[in-house]
């Protein structure tokens, strides 16, 4: 029987859960889906300090308290130097605001040895290493590839496996990927792009393609590589960036973001348009979707005046763009939606003011029935993205 699975964006609400009710849990899923991502977002929202361990770059050394006495000073001293979160240092992995005890997150534990095992078994079962215990209310977390994903993995005892909470995630969806790009100030044309292909270019895993051409879309990928190339994109040439870009998310896929990447010139001056709310209209979809993101981007409460008067003419005939830009702007900031700059353009416009995305609160009532309500009831993505 399979897991149920959601979109990494849907499974972050459980994982808070899971924190809250000091449940050990373990993601699965594909390369670059933003499981790491998601336990770090988690943790800090549920005002909790993330006290990780990458197995895969762990070596003997690393993980030698395994075969060492409890008493062995050198045992000792890597429960001070490795960063555990043991009894004793309470002061270095306790909230400074909370209180609360941390989440210990084993990334890559795909890759885990026999000894690393033992090791993670011991922490999951006893919240301890060798007797000695963790802070009280520490949080075990992991994440994992599969087999599918064309990682290394460890084959995984049934005791320890039992231990664990797991859930499958999806890659994320069109919203998710593109809320993620906003709030962690990506480069615009990263979100843009992702609702130019209807998010089709989030995550492109193919078996059969990885044996001939290794790049493939992720994420990761855009988020952070693709990006990173488009902020420096001043001092390459478009033949570079091709080629760079293809070498992250393969060769199709950037030579299709290039030819959209070529409408950068027909934007208007994005520093005008924030200091006077002036500039010219464009009339190709794509590059209004564009502006949009870009606008979304440079926002902030000294400026959105004027953006609100450029999106009132870019949106004449063509209400849907002035729905985008509240969505988007909500998204990356909800307390625009209390703005006087805000109200000013809903009365001008006649327009229903729209409800922004709720902000998570820690403190939030638990209840497990609901929970696995929402589970059961969940539709069952497309298995086609992995």
């Amino acid at each position: 029987m399979e897991l149920i699975e959601r979109p990494i964006d849907h499974m972050v609400e459980i994982i808070r859960h899971c924190i809250r009710m000091g449940l050990n849990f373990h993601l699965l899923g594909g390369s670059g889906i933003g499981k790491t991502t998601s336990i770090e977002a988690a943790a800090k929202e549920s005002g909790r300090l993330l006290c990780t361990h990458i197995l895969a770059a762990m070596d003997v050394p690393d993980i030698g308290m395994a075969t060492l006495d409890k008493d062995d000073p050198r045992f000792i001293a890597m429960r001070v130097n490795k960063g555990l979160p043991f009894i004793g240092t309470e002061d270095r992995w306790l909230h400074p605001e909370t209180g609360l005890p941390p989440v210990l997150f084993f990334d890559e534990a795909n890759n885990m040895l026999p000894f690393m095992m033992a090791v993670m078994q011991q922490a999951f079962l006893t919240k301890s290493i060798h007797g000695v215990p963790f802070i009280p209310g520490t949080v075990i977390a992991a994440a994992s590839n599969r087999v599918q994903d064309a990682a290394g993995v460890s084959k995984m005892t049934g005791p320890f496996a039992n231990r664990q909470l797991f859930l499958n995630c999806l890659p994320p969806t069109l919203d998710g990927f593109v809320a993620f790009c906003i709030k962690n100030d990506i480069n615009p044309w990263i979100a843009s792009y992702a609702q130019h292909t209807g998010g089709e270019m989030i995550y492109e895993w193919d078996p059969a393609k990885f044996l001939v051409e290794p790049a493939f879309s992720t994420p990761r990928a855009w988020a952070t590589t693709v990006a990173t190339i488009l902020d420096n994109d001043a001092i390459i040439t478009a033949d570079d960036r091709v080629t760079m870009i293809s070498g992250q998310v393969g060769r199709a896929r950037a030579e299709d973001f290039e030819l959209y990447y070529r409408m950068k010139p027909q934007l208007p001056d994005m520093e005008k348009v924030r200091l006077t709310g002036e500039g010219p209209i464009p009339k190709d979809m794509a590059i209004k979707v564009m502006v949009i993101n870009s606008l979304v981007r440079i926002a902030d409460h000294k400026c959105v005046g004027n953006l609100f008067k450029y999106i009132s003419k870019l949106s004449v005939g063509d209400p849907e763009y002035g729905d985008l830009f509240e969505k988007t702007l909500f998204k990356k900031d909800p307390t625009f939606a209390g703005s006087p700059e805000y109200t000013k353009w809903v009365l001008a416009n006649q327009r229903q003011p729209i409800a922004p995305p709720p902000t998570p609160s820690p403190a939030a009532p638990i209840d497990i029935k609901d929970i696995l309500r929402q589970q059961i009831q969940q539709p069952k993505p497309n298995k086609s993205r992995i």
